[in-house]
């Protein structure tokens, strides 16, 4: 199960760790709820940063929290599983099987509020891949996150996540530009706001919901590529393109970045037979996507046309059929329509089939 490139993974480990609670200890053994509580995950564990728009990925890493009524601190170290982790540089060589980088963060929430968290949040990532080419060439991208966020209900009908984030450190210049490359300042904020709208206060998130959500992020107009190296941000100039290790949905046909993007979706999730307790059950939901360019001149992570804006409109379908209580089939399909600042003029198209077993 051990090897040097993929770590302790296969056949069955992808994720696994040691936790420990004092809040539960102190209950399972005594009964007693103490106001002040210390917990720790350690191990290879999916990482969720804040609304997940700085970090979303995998890593071995440990996590160390303080809990009281009040407010919860967390503290988290933790470093890429090396062949798992898929970089966001495509040109960097060995990016889909080899990637060393280190991550640090402090996020701490405050709970005094009934209906709201906000919460304040700091992430830096070190690259430590050791990337020079025979040419003298460098791959090299350190990149700082602090981000002030909240997450609660609007009404007892309209619950929102949001995060805004500004993006320092700095990034390599353009590996086929000028010669020596430079080390340039990154300079850029991403923003997310999701809205979900239920008709019945709290249990109808079971049956039906309504989605909103607007992402935001910077680009920069002198790169060619919003997160490469190669073609990438201009020497001697700050790089303004936002780019990190989150997860944010984009669509299932482009599945686009957000360096640069303006991304509006709504998506409606319907499960008809979600209050029933016996025999199968049934999901739907739909996306609608309008994705457009937050500088018309600057690049966003697919080729498009320079000056144009409106990038295109996507619809995405999501059906789930809970057969039986351990089998479920899932299809999504997607279709995405190009606008102006897209190349071409047909339509794109995907479509997912898959059957999972739970035991």
């Amino acid at each position: 199960w051990w090897s040097e490139d993929q770590g302790f993974r296969y056949p069955i480990m992808d994720r696994w760790w040691y936790a420990f609670d004092s809040r539960r200890h102190a209950q399972a053994t005594t009964g007693t709820s103490p106001d002040v509580a210390f917990d720790t995950r350690i191990g290879r564990q999916l990482i969720t940063w804040g609304t997940g728009i700085s970090l979303y990925r995998t890593l071995y890493a440990a996590r160390f929290a303080l809990d009281t009524n009040a407010a919860r601190i967390e503290g988290m170290v933790g470093v890429t599983p090396s062949a798992d982790f898929v970089d966001f540089d495509g040109t960097r060589p060995g990016y889909t099987s080899d990637t060393d980088r280190t991550f640090w963060g402090v996020i701490a929430d405050y709970r005094q509020w009934i209906n709201h968290r906000p919460f304040v949040a700091f992430l830096q990532q070190i690259d430590n891949n050791d990337t020079t080419l025979p040419g003298g060439g460098r791959y090299e991208y350190n990149s700082s996150y602090a981000s002030l966020g909240s997450t609660g209900q609007i009404t007892s009908l309209v619950f929102y996540r949001a995060e805004l984030i500004y993006e320092f450190g700095d990034s390599i210049s353009d590996l086929l530009g000028s010669f020596p490359q430079t080390q340039d300042d990154i300079s850029a904020w991403a923003l997310k706001l999701e809205f979900i709208f239920t008709p019945r206060p709290l249990t109808s998130l079971e049956d039906f919901r309504f989605e909103f959500e607007v992402l935001l992020g910077t680009g920069d107009t002198d790169r060619g590529h919003s997160a490469h190296t190669i073609d990438g941000n201009q020497s001697g100039t700050n790089d303004n393109a936002f780019n990190s290790f989150g997860f944010y949905n984009t669509g299932l046909v482009l599945g686009l970045d957000l360096s640069n993007l303006v991304s509006v979706r709504i998506g409606p999730r319907w499960r008809p037979d979600a209050r029933t307790s016996k025999g199968s059950k049934f999901s739907i939901g739909f996306d609608f996507y309008f994705f457009a360019k937050l500088d018309s001149d600057a690049p966003i992570s697919v080729i498009t046309v320079p000056g144009e804006s409106y990038v295109g409109f996507e619809t995405d379908l999501i059906a789930t059929w809970q057969i039986t209580s351990d089998l479920a089939l899932d299809g999504r399909y997607g279709i995405f329509i190009p606008g102006d600042a897209f190349p071409g003029s047909q339509a794109l198209h995907f479509l997912y089939l898959g059957f999972s077993y739970g035991f």
